[in-house]
């Protein structure tokens, strides 16, 4: 029973820093998406 509670644990922590992983890695993504749609914007209205 406490080997199926450590591999529990384990495949968390992994979980938790994936998620925190893909977090971090989208960050400059959305950054970068939200610049080039204000500067599309900006030169549609001109």
């Amino acid at each position: 029973m406490s080997r199926l509670v450590s591999v529990a644990r384990a495949s968390a922590a992994c979980i938790s820093s994936w998620s925190e992983l893909v977090r971090n890695a989208s960050m400059p993504v959305c950054r970068l998406m939200w610049r080039i749609e204000l500067t599309l914007y900006d030169q549609f209205t001109g």
